[in-house]
């Protein structure tokens, strides 16, 4: 698929070292959602034995095609060590002239926390309350309010899903700008906002559901 370099597997201090150097050049990957990368190089390296693991990595790539996503540029960094860590990303669209995104995290076993700051088109994206994943009893995982504010407007988000419990999930928006949907759909170019309130669920079988009580100006 347009992927080269090394997996190196090697004994250390009684347990399992890796190092990882890969490169892609025009690699393409189809599927339900196809994904192409003009370049990329990922390097990463760990150990797993006597019941620790470490994992460090970071990527640089540009030119990513996800379904109707495009990212120009990304940068990330990754250390977790016994399921504990951090991350840090920083994206760009549209060849880096219209849409910028920060991303900065910590990872645990039972807690993932994300917050992310940027701009699109000249107008501010912020995280006043980030992202805060929690691990449920039965092995879900579930979102506490986020809330995501642009040019004017927010959304806040809620939700859970994994487990056991059926999915379920709250969107209420207030004014949000509809041209952010440029960022993950390409050049729809539509103006004006959205407020409102989106419910979704799980119907039979696990099947999605729901309702969406908005206003479009």
């Amino acid at each position: 698929g347009g992927v080269d370099g090394t997996i190196a597997l090697a004994p250390r201090n009684g347990g399992q070292g890796f190092e990882v150097a890969l490169t892609a050049n025009d690699a393409t990957f189809p599927g339900a959602t196809p994904i192409a990368i003009n370049e990329a190089t990922i390097n990463a390296s760990g150990f797993f034995g006597q019941g620790n693991s470490t994992v460090t990595g970071t990527i640089r790539a540009a030119g990513i095609n996800y379904g109707t996503l495009f990212i120009g540029r990304l940068a990330a960094n990754a250390q977790v060590t016994n399921g504990r860590g951090s991350f840090e990303a920083a994206l760009a669209g549209r060849r880096g002239s219209r849409f910028n995104l920060q991303l900065a995290g910590d990872i645990a076993p039972e807690r993932i926390a994300v917050a992310a700051r940027g701009d699109y088109a000249g107008r501010e994206i912020s995280m006043p309350r980030r992202a805060v994943l929690l691990k449920t009893p039965d092995g879900g995982w579930a979102l506490q309010k986020t809330q995501l504010s642009f040019g004017g407007g927010f959304v806040i988000a809620e939700g859970r899903f994994g487990g056991d419990e059926p999915a379920r999930g709250r969107i209420s928006l207030a004014d949000m700008p509809l041209s952010l949907l440029d960022v993950v759909s390409g050049d729809m170019g539509l103006g004006g906002t959205i407020s409102g309130i989106v419910d979704l669920g799980s119907g039979p079988g696990g099947v999605p559901t729901g309702e969406a009580r908005v206003m479009v100006d």
